[in-house]
């Protein structure tokens, strides 16, 4: 059983602290309503593409430019009165071995520059560790 969330991202960018804000605040306005999500149960989406500083440029990239609100931001006080976790579970990484050859897109083959010093950076096991089976 899952028991979290990827915030999604919209149209060809990756996404950002201002689309995973949505989801801390949820949609009340929306028919039925979304409600909050707290941060500690969703990651944040961002593309991985061979090209991109996300891939090949750590101190460029969006992982690190992004990293304070991933590991800050609190809960939907109204939503989650006592539980004041900060940060989201972290990012997630939508990637392929060549994402789309139509575009030109660099393959993602060699990451080590982008991924590499982000794994190091923040303390990332590679390989990583199994997932919790239970």
């Amino acid at each position: 059983m899952l028991d979290y969330a990827n915030a999604m991202v919209s149209g060809t960018a990756s996404g950002t602290p201002t689309d995973w804000q949505e989801h801390v605040d949820g949609k009340p306005q929306y028919a039925p309503p979304v409600p909050p999500l707290a941060p500690a149960r969703f990651t944040g989406a961002l593309y991985l593409k061979g090209n991109i500083a996300n891939c090949q440029n750590f101190g460029a990239s969006e992982q690190k430019a992004d990293a304070n609100y991933v590991q800050k931001v609190l809960p939907n006080a109204t939503a989650f009165p006592s539980n004041h976790t900060p940060g989201m579970l972290g990012y997630m990484f939508w990637a392929a071995g060549t994402p789309s050859a139509r575009k030109s897109y660099a393959p993602t083959t060699d990451c080590t520059g982008g991924m590499g010093v982000a794994a190091r950076t923040f303390g990332i096991p590679v390989p990583m560790e199994p997932l919790r089976q239970k």
